[in-house]
């Protein structure tokens, strides 16, 4: 993943990797986009108002006025609405608006940006919005900052689809979706410490190698650091080796199904 990466969380708790767009493709993707309204503008003007700014009528100003509006906001929010977040030019660099939780943005989104872009793109020529962005850590616009939105690198995004399906792929081949208790599978299992971690599926990886004094001892000492990372406790009877071994297989359980919704939420979120 980019070193850029920052981790978003979706609506459904969900912990997702993406990248947010670099100043530079941000800009790019605004200048093709307002290239574009420009051009529209100007054509519109010279093929049905060659005396706009000479010998117009009020219909031919207020009709021309509806036409900028259109172009500048109207057309905007609906392009992006429809698109879930594209534009020309973010289709050309290779990003996308989404929410904050990555979700698709919708109309309300769409024209809170267009709105907010009227002063921050539109009457300060693009200055107010990317001073903004360059101070802001994720690259953020006023106007993002106000719809709660952010452009993120859409191709990188699939990059990460991809490797958190073979992820996923490879945990349950490896692990065959292990089957846990049921006290275990309704515990709250918070996250353990890499380091504990690993002691623990060492000592049940190579227990047999000490004598079962130590052996005891070590699952004993294992078995009681784990207890504080796990609510409610085993139920009576359930022996220390017994206990370990139903936490880290319920952690690798809970790490698959993890994986598989992050696959197909970023492949929802982040795909045309």
């Amino acid at each position: 993943m980019d070193s850029q990466a920052t981790t978003v969380i979706t609506g459904e708790g969900v912990a997702l990797d993406v990248v947010p767009a670099g100043i530079g493709l941000r800009m790019l993707s605004a200048l093709i986009d307002v290239g574009l309204s420009v051009a529209i503008l100007i054509w519109v003007a010279v093929a049905q108002f060659n005396y706009l700014f000479s010998n117009a009528s009020a219909a031919q100003e207020a009709l021309f006025i509806l036409l900028v509006v259109f172009a500048v906001f109207v057309a905007p929010v609906l392009i992006e609405t429809a698109t879930g977040g594209k534009s020309v030019g973010r289709f050309v660099v290779g990003t996308r608006v989404v929410r904050s939780d990555l979700r698709r943005v919708g109309m309300q989104q769409a024209a809170i940006r267009a709105m907010v872009g009227l002063v921050e793109i539109w009457a300060t020529m693009g200055g107010l919005a990317a001073a903004a962005a360059l101070i802001d850590p994720k690259n953020r616009r006023l106007g993002d900052l106000a719809a709660g939105t952010v452009v993120i690198k859409e191709r990188v995004g699939a990059r990460a689809v991809e490797a958190a399906s073979k992820r996923a792929d490879a945990i349950v081949q490896a692990h065959e979706a292990p089957v846990t208790p049921s006290w275990i599978q309704s515990a709250d299992l918070r996250r353990l410490p890499p380091e504990l971690a690993r002691n623990a599926r060492s000592l049940l990886m190579r227990g047999a190698q000490f004598d079962e004094q130590a052996r005891v001892r070590l699952l004993a000492g294992i078995a009681s650091e784990l207890r504080e990372y796990v609510f409610p406790g085993p139920p009576p009877g359930v022996g220390d080796e017994e206990f370990i071994a139903a936490v880290l297989a319920e952690r690798t359980r809970r790490e698959a199904a993890r994986l598989e919704r992050n696959r197909r939420l970023a492949s929802s979120f982040l795909r045309v």
